[in-house]
């Protein structure tokens, strides 16, 4: 005969057992995600991979299966990591943690490998020397920002996922090591945290997927996003700037905003073509305005040249705020204290310009695969330059007669 009390030893032996099998796990599960953590570590493997079409196809493997899979696996871990869920069935939650863990595993066995030849050639600063326009979807401008969302930052964000997600099951009371008998509060944010590290991961994986697979052309003009905005709010801030004086009475006393020379509306006006055929340039060449038109996966454009592009807006985008400022400077001052400048800034944005739309007209609008397109594009191109020149000489004879009048101004002193 079983005594009751013989029973309910029996249970709570049980269920005692069953925890420790749970947190035995929990360690198990712990250990696993520090192995991986660090299997995908720095790279000491500085042999250089010189067969292109090896390079070629770690590329190919990566974004078409590598990086999917552990897209994947990553999203999985990251659900199955609820703490919900973890504390309602530890036993079943680990087995399937283990589970992808393996094939994890398995993945970073491929990963290891193909980003080590995919990035074996070394990424020399780039210059005019730069000279890989044969490399096609090889270039440096195409890996070098694959290799930094790849192996620079997933790499990192990997790491973390895995050491919080191995921090969470420990604070769970999931596995026999001691920890701080943290509060709840501290639970929440732990799981936030690897939930916003499993994100991160993830935002890189389709980052570098995306700097795989993109047309180069498309890759350099999604990466103008920022800058068009920042032209935006330049134009924005001249007709602020251009708006008619404000008069207006504080206990008494009158305070008028309009600005010492009346020549100032004409010198703030003049500014406005310049800032809209800016803005124009990039919205014609910009993807949406393009996405009819099918683009290679490359063209015959070097690293070099295909930097002058990308890092185009941005330095349009400084030389027409030190505009604005200068406008904004003699508007308050009543004289062109930053006269030098803006001249200056005129100046590099012309040689900018220049620069940009040549390679456009010789590398972008030749590879159009429509003649009629192409003939429009460069009569285009052709128009707004002589624009363009119109406007920043228009500029330049405001500013000239803007200060010989501040000039008159003071001479009848």
């Amino acid at each position: 005969m079983v005594y009751p009390t013989t029973k309910r030893n029996n249970a709570s032996n049980s269920k005692q057992s069953s925890k420790q099998q749970d947190r035995d796990r929990g360690d198990l599960v712990i250990s696993r995600f520090d192995s991986l953590a660090h299997k995908w570590g720095p790279e000491n493997n500085d042999k250089e991979v010189h067969q292109i079409s090896l390079i070629k196809d770690s590329i190919l493997r990566l974004h078409s299966s590598i990086l999917p899979q552990l897209r994947d696996q990553i999203r999985t871990l990251s659900e199955a990591l609820d703490p919900e869920y973890l504390l309602k069935h530890p036993h079943s939650k680990m087995e399937f943690i283990m589970e992808v863990q393996s094939d994890l595993n398995r993945t970073l066995d491929q990963l290891v490998p193909a980003t080590h030849i995919a990035f074996s050639k070394p990424r020399k600063l780039c210059t005019e020397q730069t000279n890989d326009y044969h490399l096609g979807e090889c270039k440096s401008y195409r890996l070098g920002s694959a290799e930094n969302y790849l192996s620079i930052r997933l790499q990192s964000q990997f790491m973390e996922f895995c050491r919080s997600a191995g921090t969470l099951i420990n604070r769970l009371n999931l596995s026999t090591k001691p920890n701080d008998g943290v509060p709840h509060v501290a639970l929440v944010k732990e799981n936030l945290l690897q939930k916003a590290n499993a994100s991160s991961a993830l935002n890189s994986i389709d980052l570098a997927i995306h700097w795989f697979i993109r047309p180069e052309l498309d890759l350099v003009q999604t990466s103008w996003g920022p800058d068009q905005c920042g032209l935006n709010h330049e134009l924005e801030k001249l007709l602020r700037i251009n708006k008619p004086p404000i008069i207006f009475e504080l206990i008494g006393y009158q305070f008028d905003s309009k600005p010492r020379h009346e020549s100032f509306l004409k010198l703030g006006k003049s500014a406005l073509p310049l800032l809209k055929l800016t803005k124009l340039f990039f919205n014609k060449f910009s993807v949406q305005a393009m996405n009819g038109k099918k683009l290679p996966h490359f063209t015959t454009m070097s690293s070099y040249q295909l930097f002058i592009l990308h890092d185009l807006p941005g330095k349009i985008h400084f030389e027409v705020s030190q505009i604005t400022e200068a406008l904004g400077g003699a508007k308050v001052h009543g004289e062109m204290i930053y006269s030098e400048q803006l001249k200056e800034a005129l100046q590099l944005l012309e040689t900018y310009f220049q620069a940009g739309s040549n390679l456009i007209n010789l590398y972008c609008v030749s590879i159009i695969p429509d003649t009629l397109s192409q003939n429009y594009y460069r009569d285009w191109l052709a128009t707004w330059n002589t624009l363009f020149s119109i406007a920043i000489s228009n500029l330049l004879e405001a500013c000239r007669i803007f200060e010989a009048e501040r000039s008159d101004a003071i001479g009848r002193r």
